[in-house]
């Protein structure tokens, strides 16, 4: 758990989820792919419900190759962020990165805290060697960021999402240590 006063004068806790903040993951998640375009689902097309976030977040409370890390300001998820590992012996050094943050949070650092966390948390771990990531190629922002820690463009796949009929291309980038 790490408290830390971020750039808006807030404070916030950065820890671990665990099931019993599945309801409000769900909450959360409604309300940030309302927000931006930049997620690959939308409110009407949300993957996750409250049965599956409770039973993810249980399968990987002592998983050597994922976590799931959520920020709170008064006691609200302002942000989440995970690193989902692979299972297979042969790629399970190989790792996926997600990361979201509520609109009224961004530019606060928030997302550098937990970019830092999730690198951090996947180096002790010494089983991951890689974390992969894939990012909208027109969010210049994120991408900065991405690039802060170390991570390096892979390529770019062209029309990979559609948003509002129109097409949008996705960067891949790797972070290797």
């Amino acid at each position: 758990m790490e408290t830390k006063t971020i750039r808006n004068g807030k404070t916030i806790l950065l820890r671990k989820a665990v099931p019993e903040d599945a309801e409000q993951i769900v909450d959360y998640l409604k309300k940030v792919c309302v927000e931006t375009d930049n997620l690959s689902f939308g409110l009407a097309d949300m993957p996750i419900t409250l049965e599956s976030e409770i039973e993810y977040l249980k399968a990987i409370q002592s998983s050597t190759v994922s976590v799931h890390f959520v920020v709170l300001c008064d006691d609200e998820v302002i942000a989440t962020a995970n690193i989902s590992g692979k299972s297979r012996p042969r790629m399970v050094h190989v790792a996926s990165l997600g990361i979201s943050v509520l609109r009224d949070y961004w530019h606060c650092g928030v997302g550098s805290l937990l970019m830092k966390a999730m690198i951090d948390w996947a180096k002790a771990g010494g089983v991951i060697r890689k974390i992969n990531l894939t990012v909208r190629s027109d969010n210049q922002t994120a991408i900065a960021l991405y690039h802060k820690f170390g991570f390096r463009y892979v390529g770019t796949l062209h029309d990979e999402m559609r948003v509002d009929g129109r097409s949008v291309d996705l960067d891949e980038m790797e972070l290797l240590f």
